[in-house]
């Protein structure tokens, strides 16, 4: 050591006593100087745990409001899946759902774009949503989404409550932008956080250890969970968002745990099913059609009826009753997939405990009455002649069957077979017929003979 390091600070430290030495490079600082330096409170000021207005709530009163909330929930994932099963709605590139995606499917559910983005995040946490298609390009119901289809109520609730609760994903995100001024889409990887799960459990843990009807409001529960994990306190900014997810979801009514939420925490999937059992109204086989054309379902449908209303009639509005909107395009979607008018009579008389109106039976009747009058199809090739006597003896020839010809009018014959195949099956027939091309005139070149690519061949 040089002379200017024998009398440098730690060394006079050292030799005093108020430091220690660990080897012969490093040196430490002993605890009982280190609480001397800190003073009085050398751990700060103490920590004094929150002691919070209890928020009080009637229990029964809860869990009817919870049970509202869950029922909506059921209902727009139902609708919002639906929806994506007529017209999925495509992968961006980077991840997510295209925000033109997310306006259609705010339009057509009547809700605003971040409750869309929020519908859309917890199909996919509940696993009824995800990327399928024949490109993996589109977003598109899960076959889970059949099963869930069936299920009771209760049960459908209970996997979107668990699905939420285990999702790493934050949905208040979405729309939030990044240090590049870039928008998260709904369903984008940037909002994937593993330690959400975690947290969700552990705010409703906190909120689960006061008694039934009693709860903290979002502020006081984030300064109770800071005071328990200090460490972690950095971690507690989306609280106030998932509080306001799970009021949605119905898993909690202002601040206060229902019983479907209890359950969730204690028992899962079953638990949470178990918790809301009771609270939601049985589905109903029935509608009650308007004068106005509309038609109210008073209660959730059971699966048949709500999948032949979703083919014959528009959603207006929902909630606890939803409202259904039968119109000229209903109608017809309804005629374009093979209903009759006869069929559409039968089944609002089935479905509606009230009369069914005259001017219902009236639009079904005049929409009917237009329907297929022009007609639209595909064919291959077609056989024409002004000689009408010919082409009945074509048609009529037992030989000329393997070509698939019908009559589509007067002097028209057409075939789903290519035009090439219908030429040599009439020539094999003993009938001249002629080729044609898209104009009208007759095709004199002989067909291209095909060829091999062959070997290029060098000389020596």
């Amino acid at each position: 050591e040089t002379g200017g390091g024998a009398d440098s600070p730690a060394r006079r430290l050292l030799q005093r006593g108020l430091l220690a030495r660990i080897d012969a490079l490093n040196v430490e600082l002993p605890r009982e100087i280190g609480l001397h330096l800190r003073g009085e409170r050398p751990y700060g000021p103490p920590r004094v745990r929150p002691e919070p207005e209890l928020v009080a709530r009637e229990p029964k009163a809860v869990d009817r409001q919870a049970a509202g909330a869950a029922l909506e929930s059921v209902g727009r994932i139902g609708e919002l899946l639906a929806l994506l099963e007529d017209e999925p709605a495509g992968l961006l590139r980077s991840g997510g759902v295209a925000v033109r995606d997310q306006k259609r499917l705010a339009r057509e559910l009547h809700v605003a774009e971040p409750e869309a983005a929020w519908l859309l995040e917890l199909a996919f946490a509940a696993g009824l949503l995800d990327v399928g298609g024949p490109h993996r390009d589109e977003w598109l119901p899960t076959r889970s989404y059949d099963g869930w289809r069936e299920q009771d109520l209760a049960d459908r609730w209970a996997v979107l409550a668990a699905g939420w609760l285990a999702g790493i994903r934050l949905p208040a995100l979405v729309g939030q932008r990044d240090v590049a001024g870039k928008a998260a889409n709904a369903l984008s990887p940037d909002l994937v956080r593993h330690t959400a799960p975690a947290i969700r459990r552990s705010a409703l843990t906190a909120l689960a250890s006061y008694p039934s009807g009693s709860g903290l409001a979002p502020d006081d529960l984030v300064a109770l969970l800071r005071w328990r994990t200090p460490r972690r306190a950095d971690r507690l900014a989306p609280v106030p968002g998932m509080l306001a997810e799970a009021a949605r979801l119905g898993i909690l009514v202002g601040g206060v745990l229902s019983s479907g939420g209890r359950g969730l925490l204690t028992g899962g999937e079953d638990g949470a099913a178990i918790g809301m059992r009771g609270l939601l109204p049985e589905p109903v086989d029935h509608v009650l059609a308007q004068p106005d054309l509309s038609l109210i379902a008073p209660g959730p449908l059971v699966a048949e009826l709500a999948d032949t209303l979703a083919v014959v009639a528009d959603v207006e509005s929902s909630g606890g009753a939803t409202v259904f909107r039968v119109s000229e395009s209903s109608v017809r979607r309804a005629l374009d997939v093979g209903w009759s008018a006869s069929d559409l009579h039968d089944f609002f008389t089935r479905a509606s405990r009230t009369p069914v109106p005259q001017a219902l039976d009236y639009l079904v009747d005049d929409v009917a009455r237009q329907h297929g009058r022009l007609r639209v199809g595909a064919i291959e090739s077609y056989v024409r002649s002004d000689d009408h006597g010919l082409l009945a003896q074509v048609l009529s020839d037992r030989r000329t069957a393997p070509a698939e010809l019908r009559r589509l009018a007067p002097g028209v014959l057409v075939s789903g077979l290519a035009a090439d195949e219908v030429l040599t099956v009439l020539r094999d027939a003993g009938y001249a017929p002629a080729g044609e091309n898209p104009g009208g005139a007759v095709l004199t070149r002989p067909p291209g003979r095909p060829r091999a690519a062959g070997r290029r061949i060098t000389g020596t």
